[in-house]
Formats: structure tokens, sequence, C-alpha cells
């Protein structure tokens, strides 16, 4: 999850909403082999649907229809995983989950990790000057007299440098030439001309007045007359006085016309103290917040310095590990919306001493998002988000109610500054592209004192596979498997072990998962129980089985094998009967496709009961993934929640890195 950062985009403050951007439109009906997060639409058919423990069994009725609670916010249980669905959030007042007991790792996956950030310089950037010497027009020059050792006046005037390269510079001396007068000989009494002119006359050239010593008039004075020569030399020294006022005049324009806010320059008093890398007015304000819904009256709730025992909670993050920076400075903002769906906003942002602490915490934030351990919040989808500060990501979290409550959370560091928005509504999400807008208005104002990016001109949401996180990365975490029953249950997973004990999974595998590919394939086996849910069966979970084989081909080709297997399971076996199939295919991590099958299965116990099996299996790169649930025929997962707990398992071992 990775903001891209834009090297264009502006570092000063205030910066304006910027442009729409919308999420991509995949919606469409699709066939039933169709890419995975689209899901498969499997409203005609009838068929009871199970899946079990091996050593539990419960004896249900063959003929009976599986009742599966649907998930909440899914009124038709098609099987059809959202592509582009709209976004949401509840009030939040306290009543987040709190910490986890399962620490969140720090992502592994290529494509988990966060957006790596551009470097980012911590000392002063400054604005390079754009100042323009004025050059003044020279006034006409008399006319240039020819004949032997004359010197051009423009010669002398071409030395005047009037366009500095750096308007800092010392100015450079005013040389001014004295007039001619002054450092000329005084000639003796009977000298009448001068030796130039003398010369030009003993040459046949007419006298020229002023250029040949002193006239006669000049003689009978003292003082020579104001000659030609002599007016070219004040002429000079007048495009040198003006070029110097219009030099003094250029950098004065420019010196207090510059964006000093922009360029990040100290005070120009170095004694001066600077203001806080973060503050209350960097926060977001209801002004803001309008952008997320402009329908709405948002009122400002809760303006906060520092956390305590009593501080709201974002939903999913809980206190900062040991071994993690502690924060300078920390600032909360609540705001409230009108209306009957409790719209509610929870804004913190933590600065931190240097941009490597802010990049630590940001990691260890985002694993918590992604894993959400030990709370009955599911992780509903990842968000891909780009053009927000240095790093930014989102989830879409649930709370299945009665009316399921969702959360859209952004996380985003710009700098030295990490923050995280939590807009919450029951019902129906708010739309993340407008939430996006409404934090890139107060990470404009964050990111000069924080020396990050700011808000990129464009910015974009697009879904994506939730961070990395969790403590077995690779695998299913608890915010990965949605509840059953609405308004109760807490999904936990138990230590994952290198023994496999699920043998034959249905009995139409046809395969002992224990030694399946020999003594070279390295096995994972985890369990996952469903706890604090009256209605749940005994021991009521799934089983996760990953096999590392030789090869990717290895992988898929023990694909295809057990899928053989279990569509010729009716023909083959008496006491058990596939009554369900359709494929699995997404995307994952790095371009790896996840490609398999999901089953359901109905296996003989004796002569009265059957036991239900729901069975998924699919390779990703050289990794085969099993997945096995034991519902019955009252308490069953829906196709659409089963479909997406196979492809969160996909997307999951493709952030593993070996």
């Amino acid at each position: 999850m990775t903001n891209d950062a834009n090297d264009d985009r502006p570092r000063d403050a205030d910066s304006a909403a910027r442009d729409d951007v919308s999420t991509p439109n995949t919606s469409g009906d699709r066939p039933s082999a169709a890419r995975a997060r689209a899901g498969w639409s499997d409203a005609d058919d009838d068929t009871p649907a199970s899946r079990a423990h091996p050593e539990v069994s419960a004896a249900t009725d063959s003929s009976s229809p599986i009742k599966g609670t649907p998930t909440p916010g899914h009124p038709n249980p098609t099987g059809r995983r959202e592509d582009a669905p709209s976004f949401v959030a509840r009030p939040l007042g306290g009543t987040t989950p709190k910490a986890t007991n399962e620490p969140p790792q720090a992502p592994t996956g290529a494509g988990s990790s966060p957006t790596v950030p551009k470097p980012v310089d911590d000392s002063p950037r400054s604005v390079p000057p754009e100042t323009a010497g004025t050059t003044p027009s020279a006034p006409a020059a008399s006319p240039t007299p020819s004949g032997p050792e004359f010197t051009s006046p423009t010669a002398e005037a071409d030395d005047v440098d009037d366009r500095p390269d750096n308007p800092f510079a010392p100015k450079p001396e005013e040389s001014v030439r004295k007039p001619l007068w002054q450092s000329r000989r005084k000639p003796a009494d009977d000298e009448t001309v001068g030796k130039r002119a003398a010369t030009r006359q003993r040459a046949g050239f007419p006298a020229l007045p002023g250029l040949g010593g002193r006239s006669k008039q000049g003689a009978d004075t003292g003082r020579a007359p104001l000659g030609s020569r002599n007016i070219i030399a004040l002429a000079v020294t007048a495009v040198a006085l003006v070029a110097v006022v219009a030099l003094i005049a250029s950098t004065a324009v420019w010196w207090f016309s510059r964006d000093t806010t922009a360029s990040g320059d100290p005070s120009e008093d170095p004694n001066a103290t600077p203001g806080p890398v973060l503050s209350a007015d960097m926060m977001l304000t209801p002004e803001m917040a309008t952008l997320i819904d402009p329908t709405r009256k948002w009122t400002q709730t809760l303006d906060q310095a520092g956390v305590n025992d009593s501080s709201p909670n974002i939903a999913c993050v809980g206190p900062l590990a040991a071994d993690q920076p502690i924060p300078e400075i920390t600032q909360l903002r609540g705001l409230t919306a009108g209306g009957t769906d409790r719209t509610a906003a929870l804004h913190r942002a933590d600065a931190y001493a240097t941009n490597e602490e802010a990049q630590k915490v940001f990691e260890f934030r985002s694993a918590e998002l992604g894993s959400c351990t030990d709370t009955p919040l599911y992780v509903e989808k990842g968000l891909d988000v780009t053009g927000l500060g240095d790093q930014a990501l989102g989830v879409r979290l649930v709370l299945h109610e009665a009316k399921p409550e969702y959360h859209s959370v952004l996380l985003v560091r710009t700098g030295k500054v990490v923050a995280l928005l939590d807009v919450a509504r029951v019902g129906e999400p708010v739309n993340m592209e407008a939430q996006v807008r409404a934090l890139g208005q107060s990470v404009d104002r964050q990111c000069g004192p924080a020396v990050g990016l700011c808000t990129a001109p464009t910015t974009s949401v697009k879904i994506g596979v939730p961070p990395a996180g969790g403590a077995q990365p690779g695998l299913l975490t608890s915010g990965d498997i949605p509840r059953i029953s609405a308004g109760t249950g807490t999904w936990r997973g138990n230590p994952p072990a290198a023994r496999v004990d699920v043998q034959d999974g249905s009995s139409c595998e046809a395969v002992d998962f224990a030694s399946v590919g020999g003594t070279g394939v390295t096995r994972q086996q985890r369990t996952y129980l469903l706890r604090n849910d009256p209605a749940a069966p005994p021991q009521f979970g799934i089983d996760q089985v990953v096999l590392t084989m030789g090869s990717a081909e290895d992988a898929t080709n023990l694909v295809n094998q057990i899928n053989g297997n279990m569509t010729s399971c009716n023909t083959r076996t008496l006491t058990s009967q596939m009554s369900k199939e359709a494929p699995l295919i997404t995307p994952g991590q790095d371009g790896v496709e996840i490609r398999g099958h999901w089953y359901i299965v109905q296996s003989k116990v004796d002569a009265a009961s059957m036991q239900i099996y729901r069975v998924g299996l699919f390779s990703a790169g050289n990794k085969f993934i099993y997945l096995r649930s034991n519902p019955t025929a009252t308490f069953d997962f829906t196709d659409e929640a089963w479909i997406g707990v196979n492809l969160r398992a996909g997307e999951r071992i493709t952030q593993l890195k070996e």
C-alpha cells in the first residue's frame, strides 16, 4: 500500500480542494468463471451446503435447506464480491476494540509494504530567486569620428555589468571614470593644440574641437571646455548609476515577493523560535469535513492535545508497542454530522522527532489496520491511495450488527507526522474519494512544518489487498473472517503447526495432506475458531493448510488432481457427495494469480445424519492452499462470505516473501 510521491506536488500549506478521482467501475454481470472479486451468482442453486471438522459431526436432515445467515450489508447471498463499493463508518466514542493480543507484524510482501517514500531532506528548502535586472538603454552617442588612435566610447560602456548572477552577491564597486580634463597633462603656455590634433592637421585633416587639448579660449581661462569626450564620460557614468539602482530595485522586489512558506526558508532572525511541527489548527475542521458529505452540518465535538485512557480510538488501532517511537506531539479532533445514521469522524495526528521514526510507526499502524486482530471488525477492503503525503493507504472495516457499521480509515504520513482519519457511518459507507480530499486539506497544513510532501493536484483511491499484518504473515488473520451471526462472535486463530491432521478433508479429496508431494514439501496448518456466538455449533471454525511445493507447476498440478477427485466424488464414493462447485480466480500481490475452486460437500456420518463441509483449494505461485469449514444446515457462511475468505487467503499468501 504505497502513497507514490509526486515530485511536482506543492509543499506549501492550505492547498485548494483536489479534483475528484473516481474508483474504477468494475461492476457488471460475469460468467461463472469470472475473475474473483466479482464472485459467482448462486441464487438459482438451492442445494444444501456444508462443511466441518473431522472430529466433530452434527446430525442434520439432508433434505432441509441451508439457512445460512446472510452477511450483514449483503442482502442477496449470491456469492458476488463487490469490485468498487461505496465506503462507510461509525460514531467514535471510545467504543472501538482495545489493542489486540496478536501483535501485528510489519508487512513482508512487496505489495503489502507501505509505499516507499521518496527521500525527504530535513534541511530547509529554498526557492531559486527569479530576478530580472533591468538594463536601461544608453543614450545616443555622438557621431563616431574616424582616424588613428581613436577610442570608441561604446567599448567603455560595455564594461558595465548590470545583470549579476546572484542578487545576494556584494555589489561591485562603482568605477566611474574621471572626466578627461582631470587626468590630462596641463599643456605648456605655448601649446595651443594637442599632439594628436597637430598630427591630424599635418596630415591634412581638420582639427576636432575638444580632442586635441585646449583651445585658445581654454588657455586664457585655465579650464578645458566640455568637449564630446567629456559628454561621453558623463553618459557612461549615468548608465552605470541607473544600472545599479535597477539592480537594487529588482532584488528588493524579489526579496519581498518570494514564497517563504513553500520554500521552508528559516526566519530572517536566526534567534527566532520555530513554530511547532503539529498544532490544533492543522487538524480537520468542520469546513474540511463538508467535502466528505456536503449535505450534512458538521460540528466539532473534541479538540484534545495528547491521549489518555478515556480518549476515543481509531478502529483497529491500539496503544503503540513498547519498541515503537513515542510521539513528541499528539492531537485529537472529533466531529459529528447531522442525521440519524450517526456519521462521525475521528482525526488523530502524531509528530515524531525524525522521518525515520515516523516511517517506523506508519508500518506498525499499517499492520494493525491490515489484521484487525482479536476484534469483531471485519477487514472488508484494502484501499490503495496515491497523491496524499509521502505514504498513504486505507481500509474499509465492517462491524456486523443488525445494521452494519462501516469504518473508512485512512493512514497517511507527511514528513515527521503520521495521521489517521476514521469516518464511521451506520447502514452504508461514506465516499472514500471525498474523504481523501478532505484529509488532503489537513495534510497541506502539516506538510510544511513536518518537512514532507503535501497533497498532489490529483489523488486516487483503488480497491486493493489489505496491508499485511498479524502474528503469522501469509496466513489468514482474525479480521479476514466475517461473523456468522449479526451482533455477536469473534474469531481467534490458534498458533500454526507443522503437523497436518485434516487427513483427506471432506472424503472427496482422495489425498492425504500430511504426505502428498513427498518429503520435499513444507507443511503448515492453522485453525480458526468462532468464540462468543451462542448459535455456533461446538468447535465451529476453519482449517487452513498451506503446502510449499517445489515449483509453481507442482502446486497447479496438485490443484488439478484434487479438483478431478472432487468432481468425480459422486460416482467414486457411496458416502460423500459434492453438491456445488465454482472456480476461484483473482490477482494477488506482484502479479501472482490465484486460481482454484470452492465446493460444498455432504458426507454421511450414519444412516440418519450428514456432515456438511465447505471446501476451497487453489494455488498461488509454488503455494498450495486448502480451506475447510464445518457448518450445519442452520449455521453456515453465505456463499459470498465463503468466497471472500478464500480470496483473502490467496491474497495473504502472495504477501509472504521467503
